[in-house]
């Protein structure tokens, strides 16, 4: 019995220290794939505040022409819009070595340095930029990611930021000694403890900490709600929100496809069936990335699909009902991937360019929305093959 224990014990320690190994491993590959992960998601932010507030003719006049109480407003509308952004001021500088924005890091802080170009960029000043002070910490809460941490000095990171690991490794195998005189009952509960903190790890990266100052679409979305009914909400609240706005849709791109997964004012079971490819798409926003259509424009771009799609557009879509209309075409890492529309059936003139910077507010949160899905799907991806090794 003795002779039995001491063999159960010892092969009961080596499978611990093969998990201590597993456990080293894994964390250093979770890491890389944060890593990685943080870097997509703060460019893709610093890509949204970008075409959301300096590619844009009003942001534009107001540096240029120092229109201090409007332009302080702005920025904290930005400020509200973006709640991380802790701190927005304008600097002077010599000379520019970036197109729309670079981003660089002071202590734990992300600094967003940001040129202010006009609606198309293609005027921008050239002795002035907007520097955003964002919280590099909260930035990485907002992606449910806890087993690591800002801080001032520690590894690499991304942006000349440095980072430590929240969850403890023990540093040399050995520490497993002291373990000799436990039970295999106490080794067994070890063991399963170590796979429930596995399981836990897993759960975290797709919990959502909800910060006060966001947005209803945000908050809804962070408490679990599937991408899918996020993308009917957001819509819903666009109406809502925007004057004159009486009907609207999302075309998500599935498939080198594009399809209907959110409808207002129309039939969103038969508009699912249309599907569309990107070069039909880019038609509706005139190759940039927003724009006001009117009736005229509207019929003419439909007129060119097919019979069969053409019918159904007809008939579920209410395409000759549609007398103004504003879309918004959201891309990520170069692709085009939602389109946002929003229309009105009674007016060729109902929306305006204050009409339109209120869409772009949406378009930019339906941006942020699909891009945290995809990076979610990634990071659960990996989490799940891990605990396979594991």
């Amino acid at each position: 019995m003795r002779r039995s224990f001491i063999i159960a014990l010892t092969v009961f320690l080596w499978l611990f220290v093969a998990l201590y190994m597993l456990r080293l491993n894994h964390l250093e590959s979770q890491v890389r794939q944060i890593r990685s992960t943080y870097e997509k998601f703060v460019k893709r932010t610093a890509s949204n505040v970008s075409a959301s507030y300096f590619q844009w003719d009003t942001m534009y006049e107001c540096v240029s022409e120092n229109k201090s109480e409007e332009l302080e407003k702005w920025l904290e509308d930005l400020k509200h819009s973006y709640p991380l952004v802790e701190k927005a001021e304008i600097v002077e500088v010599e000379k520019i070595d970036f197109e729309l924005y670079k981003i660089t890091s002071s202590s734990s802080k992300l600094v967003f340095h940001m040129a202010v170009c006009n609606d198309d960029a293609s005027l921008c000043l050239t002795d002035r930029i907007v520097l955003l002070t964002v919280d590099a910490q909260k930035l990485l809460e907002e992606l449910g990611i806890s087993q690591i941490k800002i801080v001032d000095r520690g590894k690499d990171f991304v942006f000349g930021l440095k980072y430590a690991r929240t969850i403890p490794v023990m540093d040399h195998p050995s520490w497993a000694v002291p373990i000799t005189s436990s039970a295999v009952a106490f080794l067994l509960s070890l063991l399963i403890e170590s796979r429930r903190r596995l399981k836990a790890l897993v759960k975290e990266s797709n919990l959502r900490k909800v910060q006060q100052a966001l947005l209803d679409i945000t908050e809804r979305y962070l408490q679990g709600t599937k991408i899918e009914q996020m993308y009917q909400f957001l819509l819903e609240k666009a109406i809502e929100a925007i004057p004159k706005a009486q009907g609207g849709s999302v075309l998500v791109k599935k498939n080198d496809r594009y399809v209907y997964t959110a409808a207002v004012g129309y039939e969103l079971e038969g508009l699912s069936k249309i599907t569309y490819t990107e070069e039909e798409v880019r038609t509706w926003t005139k190759n940039k990335p927003y724009s006001i259509n009117r009736q005229k424009y509207i019929v003419s771009v439909d007129s060119r699909m097919d019979d069969e799609r053409l019918k159904f557009i007809e008939k579920f879509g209410r395409i000759y009902d549609i007398k103004c209309n504003i879309n918004f075409a959201i891309e990520a890492e170069g692709r085009l991937v939602v389109l946002f529309n929003i229309d009105n059936f009674e007016d060729e003139d109902a929306f305006d360019v204050e009409t339109l910077e209120l869409a772009r507010l949406f378009a930019s949160h339906l941006g942020i929305l699909f891009t945290k899905a995809k990076l979610e799907e990634k990071i659960e991806e990996q989490q799940r093959m891990m605990e396979y090794l594991s």
